[in-house]
């Protein structure tokens, strides 16, 4: 996740250490009778997202999540692979785009497989609005992609 929401690979792997330094200082703070990883998460979101506002930038990766299970078919073919690789990189130039809090949504919901109830408690915001976040994420990312790349098809 930290690497998805950073734009390079060192600031993930620095960040990440922090996040786990951080989770273990505050350990004594973790209620027990939650889930661990919903904590964790929310720790790292919000170093995250305090990395986001010193660099006021954010880059995401391969999105090819959103391109709705072509992925198996496409390793054998390699015309497959090198357009959904194109995709992918044109799918990532529009993620850029998104506000943050879709953004982040759409990267729990999609990359990390959360659930809604765990969008929501990370986010700090209801269910329903966890779901409105990731429905406008994918909404707006699908009208920035049409408006830029109206010549590709995701199908």
């Amino acid at each position: 996740m930290v690497l998805k929401l950073t734009d390079k690979r060192e600031d993930a792997e620095d960040l990440a250490q922090e996040i786990f330094i951080r989770a273990f200082e505050t350990l004594d703070r973790f209620d027990i009778r939650k889930r661990f990883f919903p904590w964790l998460y929310t720790i790292a979101l919000n170093m995250i997202r305090n990395h986001h506002r010193k660099r006021k930038r954010l880059l995401m990766r391969n999105f090819e999540t959103l391109l709705g299970g072509r992925r198996t078919a496409e390793v054998r073919n390699p015309e497959h692979m090198v357009q959904s690789k194109q995709v992918s990189q044109i799918l990532d130039r529009c993620i850029r785009k998104l506000p943050l809090p879709q953004k982040e949504a759409v990267v729990l919901r999609y990359y990390q497989e959360l659930t809604f109830e765990e969008i929501a408690e990370i986010q700090k915001i209801k269910i329903s609005a966890a779901k409105m976040r990731v429905y406008r994420g994918l909404k707006h990312l699908s009208r920035i992609f049409h408006e830029n790349h109206s010549n590709i098809s995701l199908k």
